[in-house]
């Protein structure tokens, strides 16, 4: 029987067939399945540096991290370490992170995908002795994230980058 709309004393009537209703159902658990996640993802984060590296990233592609050479971390040059770390610190808002936890070398930060809320960890380690920090960028739930972490770790190395190589303005009309 195909699928239809009947009226019946007033009362509305949708008839489907087997193909229709069946379609509909994966849709609908599939719905309720992205918003499930999204508000998993939102849950507090359990990233946080013991010592050492940043947490490796599982074999799954929605992680990156620049300890183990996918890409390379930001050099900060002749710069002053910690103006280095508050400058990462205001990129990161700056590119719509909400700062968690900060210390003199580790900072966990937070990202929302703007569709469906999902949320990413962002973690830093500045490693004074090397002139580095390195970055890791990594999302709550799910397997893929369509180059999102990457993207997102381009995009910080890149607005650092282009921060430090700007003259220090104070020092230009002294």
């Amino acid at each position: 029987m195909p699928a239809g709309v009947l009226r019946n004393n007033g009362k509305l009537l949708v008839i489907m067939n087997k193909t229709t209703l069946i379609a509909f159902l994966v849709i609908a658990f599939g719905l309720e399945a992205v918003l499930f996640m999204s508000r998993i993802s939102q849950a507090e984060s359990q990233a946080t540096l013991v010592s050492g590296p940043l947490q490796d990233c599982p074999g799954s592609p929605n992680c990156v991290t620049t300890e183990n050479g996918q890409v390379a971390p930001i050099s900060i040059g002749n710069q002053d370490p910690q103006k280095a770390w508050a400058l990462l610190q205001q990129v990161i808002k700056a590119e719509g992170g909400k700062l968690g936890k900060v210390l003199p070398d580790y900072l966990s930060a937070t990202f929302q995908t703007p569709l469906l809320k999902f949320t990413d960890d962002v973690e830093a380690r500045l490693d004074e002795s090397s002139k580095l920090i390195h970055l890791r960028s990594a999302s709550r739930v799910g397997y893929y994230d369509f180059g999102a972490n990457l993207k997102r770790v381009l995009a910080i190395k890149e607005h650092m980058e282009r921060s430090l190589a700007q003259p220090d303005l104070k020092n230009r009309h002294e």
